[in-house]
């Protein structure tokens, strides 16, 4: 756990990484289940594309998936 200190009032915020951690991926998780189902209700594609990859690589297959699906 770590302890933040307020420069301005001295207040202290204690934050526990893993609670952190655990909780954000949670909620995105929850946020990104939500687009999949509105965007598949409205017809929309969606696809997961990493930060950490190339764009060329996530469009790719992007492209690749949309061609077979609408033979």
């Amino acid at each position: 756990a770590f302890i933040f200190k307020g420069m301005e009032d001295g207040s202290e915020v204690l934050a526990q990484p893993d609670v952190i951690r655990r909780e954000y991926k949670r909620l995105i998780k929850g946020l990104v289940s939500t687009y999949k189902t509105e965007f598949r209700k409205n017809g929309i594609d969606y696809s997961f594309v990493r930060t950490d990859e190339p764009l060329e690589s996530s469009l790719g297959r992007f492209l690749s998936a949309r061609k077979l699906s609408v033979k």
